[in-house]
């Protein structure tokens, strides 16, 4: 696939050329996330062709070219496919699962300030908010400002939130993988409010498992 910022050019494996086709909005310099650690404006799914050109999702038959369907979404930041085929996109604003026959929206969640992760048929959000109240009042108490950590699952059906779990800090890091989900909270080193020149105050990192049965 060769994209430029005017039109997409489509060649078979033998680089014989299959059909090129013009871009209403500039691609070449547009990168998507598609979940397998590279970035690019276009990727090839079955017999499917998904192109993001800056305003638009575009589903492409591979071998004619043939456009499919043509979703507006300024701002696509990535696209996922879960087990059965069924398209996740995001941007800044929201996450949408859409049908990729007809490139009908199925459901639409908020995504603001939220990241969005999918696993095998698992859809799940996460949410690292500092509270306002707890920065006032803690300018006064000089304790740590907490960070209110919140992972959420979503009904891949619905979009309707399934439950919600919750930390009052956040990890350095985590994955998902499936119904388990592992989060790694770093050493902590902090002033001794009664001693500041002295040994901070340690509390040990933590390597936390979560594995939900009851899905």
């Amino acid at each position: 696939v060769l994209v430029s910022s005017k039109s997409i050019t489509v060649f078979d494996k033998e680089n014989e050329k299959l059909w090129d086709a013009p871009l209403a909005f500039p691609a070449g310099s547009v990168s998507v996330d598609f979940g397998d650690g590279a970035k690019a404006p276009c990727r090839e799914a079955g017999n499917t062709l998904y192109l993001y050109d800056s305003q638009a999702l575009t589903s492409f038959e591979l071998v004619s070219g043939k456009v499919r369907w043509r979703m507006p979404l300024p701002g696509v930041e990535s696209i996922r496919l879960d087990s059965d085929g069924m398209l996740y996109v995001t941007n800044p604003e929201s996450v949408s699962k859409v049908d990729p026959e007809t490139g009908k929206v199925l459901w639409k969640l908020d995504k603001k300030d939220v990241r969005f992760f999918l696993s095998g048929k698992f859809v799940y959000l996460s949410k690292a908010q500092v509270s306002g109240a707890d920065m006032i009042r803690n300018l006064w108490t000089g304790k740590e400002i907490p960070t209110h950590f919140r992972i959420f699952r979503v009904d891949p059906k619905t979009g309707r939130i399934l439950w919600e779990f919750y930390r009052p800090k956040e990890p350095a890091a985590m994955d998902f993988e499936n119904n388990r989900i592992v989060l790694l909270f770093p050493t902590e080193y902090r002033k001794d409010p009664k001693n500041p020149t002295g040994r901070p105050l340690v509390t040990p990192g933590e390597l936390e498992i979560l594995r939900y049965l009851t899905f």
